[in-house]
């Protein structure tokens, strides 16, 4: 209070010598005419009241602090009852029959509602209040009051001749003892107030109480009690209204925009941190890209960066340096205007690849090569192409990194020249290998079976010759003739294993023959389907399915757990398909065992030789599916 006085001296001077002399020009009213002196004093309280209701309503929205808003509002209806109880004042005649009494039972009421509203006011100076809640509770305690007052039920007040009853003295203390309960609840809500609103309401209702006090002295309506509980009443409504409009008006920013200027402050820090915040984050990001401009520019790696448009935003150095591209028309342009002619895919596909990831989030490669301007040498360079998100997860463009792979395209070329070239080579052996086979089962066949046959020719002319007296040497003839047939059935095996005489009629045939003999000696049933008649093939590709369906049984064979065996041959427009089925032990394909691995090398080789494929299917303890795809390819005579 005294730092308050301090800082506003001259002002409260001023006020105090305004108010002395409004106080000594209502005195001398008293004097001359004292209904004249109640009128305006009620006159000027009743506006008082009013105003504060106005303008606490219309501004109840910005009005944060509760107990102000409660107070306007209850005031408003205080001042209804106090503009009913100035009309019904002695002298008035307004309301005719009911004397003194009268306006006494109205002042009561309102001093009781004006008590009450004081008192439940510092409640709700941290709480909501439901404004039209509140202004339909005090309609309907008016509207209360007053009809019980001028219905007769309302207790005595005032009885002429006798003064106030005991009611309305009791009244006068308990009202001061409510007042005084709510001054004790402001003080203790005062961290919710200014110093200027706490102590204007303060005394505010230090005034109230006075004006309590001095009507329980008063015989008389117009004794000197009554003109000081008067003029303690517009004390008063004087500091309330300095409380709530005045002040409110002066100093919004510390009354009724209170909240609003706490909340200023608050988004003040709560700037001024967020400045800081991105000054800071942006300098880690300044910081972050140079780090990123010093790996890009130094790496060998080629690195672009593209928004959404597929517009290049950044290109390292390395970049420029290999596409040979100017940095003027390498960046924020349309890639159509600055692709290079010669590149080995189209802009339009690129650009497709590039809105791909960026609409799918999903990561892609892409290799491009295109020629050298110096020596005209071609360059390959393999793409990742990967989204770029903003902080929030949205992609905002993508992100490019490619390498040359030149070196490695060049030692995939050389490698898969010497794989053509051993495969042409192994072709070669094994056509020279079936040459020899089929040499040496003809002279197996013709040249040895010939001699063999003559040899046996020879021996039963002997016997027949010298034998029938010589017993000794029809048994010895008899053995010799026993080993040739055995000779002679072992040339006959050894020719048909190198070259079978039914490969001669055709596959089918020949597979026909292999089943049997496959059947015969490893004692495992072979089932074979194939088309009626026979199949037009080519001599190699012919020699190339025998030799694997041959060694797939071989394979077969030596899974000692296979118990059955079906081959079936299909034959379709372009091509010949062989499918050999075992219900073997199975093993797996991603990790063969060696001699497993090593077999279907071979069949692979077989394949590929005449341009054919190998499928297998096998996992431990299942059945092994090998399917051998062959392309019927017509001979010089236009027959397959």
């Amino acid at each position: 209070m005294i730092r308050l006085l301090d800082n506003n001296g001259p002002k409260i001077i001023s006020y105090i010598g305004a108010v002395t002399a409004l106080v000594l020009a209502l005195y001398l009213s008293s004097l001359y005419s004292y209904l004249l002196f109640h009128s305006f004093i009620e006159i000027v309280t009743i506006a008082i009241a009013f105003t504060l209701f106005i303008l606490t309503w219309n501004t109840r929205a910005y009005l944060g602090n509760s107990y102000l808003r409660l107070l306007g509002i209850g005031y408003g209806f205080i001042a209804l009852i106090d503009l009913i109880h100035a009309l019904a004042y002695k002298g008035m005649d307004v309301f005719p029959g009911y004397g003194s009494n009268l306006p006494t039972q109205l002042w009561i009421a309102a001093r009781y509602l004006q008590a009450v509203t004081l008192l439940v006011a510092p409640l709700f100076a941290e709480r909501r209040v439901n404004d039209h809640a509140v202004f339909g509770g005090y309609a309907a305690a008016v509207l209360g009051l007053v009809a019980t007052i001028f219905s007769g039920n309302f207790p005595d007040c005032f009885i002429e001749g006798t003064g106030l009853t005991a009611f309305k003295i009791g009244s006068e203390y308990l009202i001061s003892a409510l007042l005084l309960a709510s001054l004790f609840l402001l003080y203790g809500k005062r961290k919710y107030f200014n110093d200027r609103v706490f102590f204007l309401a303060a005394a505010s209702i230090a005034c109230t109480a006075l004006s309590e006090i001095s009507f329980t002295a008063y015989v008389s309506v117009y004794g000197i009690a009554n003109l000081v509980g008067h003029f303690s009443k517009l004390a008063a409504f004087y500091l309330i209204y300095r409380a709530i409009l005045v002040t409110g008006l002066k100093e919004p920013i510390d009354l009724v925009f209170r909240d609003l200027k706490q909340a200023k402050d608050a988004l003040r820090k709560s700037h001024d941190s967020l400045e800081e915040k991105i000054g800071e984050r942006t300098a880690e990001l300044h910081a972050s890209e140079q780090k990123f401009r010093s790996l890009a520019e130094n790496s060998p790696d080629l690195i672009v960066r593209y928004d959404l448009d597929c517009r290049r935003t950044y290109v390292n150095a390395a970049y420029l340096r290999e596409t040979e591209v100017p940095a003027g028309a390498a960046l924020n342009v349309m890639l159509d205007a600055a692709w290079r002619s010669d590149v080995s895919m189209p802009v339009e596909e690129y650009v497709a690849r590039l809105r791909q990831v960026m609409e799918t989030g999903e990561p892609t490669n892409v290799t491009l090569s295109w020629p050298r301007s110096i020596d005209g040498s071609i360059v390959h360079h393999a793409f990742l192409i990967v989204p770029e998100r903003a902080a929030d997860g949205q992609v905002k463009g993508a992100l490019s990194i490619g390498r040359n792979i030149t070196a490695l395209v060049e030692a995939e070329r050389l490698l898969e020249d010497s794989r053509a070239q051993l495969r042409d080579l192994a072709v070669r052996r094994e056509a020279e290998t079936e040459v020899e086979r089929r040499r040496i089962a003809h002279e197996l066949h013709d040249e040895l079976g010939q001699n063999l046959s003559a040899l046996r020719f020879s021996l039963n002319l002997l016997d027949y010759q010298f034998g029938r007296d010589q017993p000794n040497m029809r048994a010895a003839t008899a053995n010799l003739l026993g080993m040739v047939d055995k000779i002679i059935q072992v040339a006959r095996d050894v020719s048909s294993s190198l070259r079978p005489a039914a490969l001669n009629m055709g596959i089918v045939p020949a597979l026909e023959w292999l089943t049997a003999q496959f059947s015969r000696h490893a004692g495992i049933p072979c089932d074979l389907e194939a088309p009626p008649g026979d199949v037009r093939m080519r001599e190699e590709q012919s020699v190339a399915v025998f030799r694997i369906v041959q060694e797939l049984l071989t394979d077969a064979a030596r899974d000692a757990t296979a118990e059955r065996i079906q081959i079936v041959f299909e034959c379709e427009t372009e091509a010949c398909v062989i499918e050999i089925r075992h219900d073997g032990s199975g093993f797996d394909t991603d990790d063969p065992p060696k001699q497993k691995s090593l077999d279907l090398v071979g069949i692979r080789e077989r394949a590929t030789a005449v341009g054919g494929a190998v499928d297998v299917s096998s996992a431990p303890g299942r059945r092994t599916v090998i399917r051998v795809r062959i392309p019927v390819v017509a001979d010089k005579e236009g027959e397959i």
